[in-house]
């Protein structure tokens, strides 16, 4: 099973969500996530997530927001 994240200013509420799926029954094999330019520290979160996860994490940190 594969999960996909995508973020944008959302630190006040992704440190839950991440949380989440580390309690899950079945873990998942992978997570992707995407970040667009968060300003708020989503990407200092994300990146703590991905080197502490117990599944492998994609994260890419966009440079410039790219959604409306």
């Amino acid at each position: 099973m594969s999960v996909v994240l995508a973020t944008h200013n959302g630190a006040r509420f992704v440190h839950e969500q991440l949380h989440s799926l580390t309690r899950q029954t079945r873990l998942p094999d992978e997570v992707v996530i995407v970040d667009d330019a968060s300003a708020d520290g989503t990407g200092a979160i994300l990146k703590e997530f991905r080197d502490t996860a117990p599944f492998p994490v994609s994260l890419t940190l966009r440079g410039h927001h790219l959604g409306t």
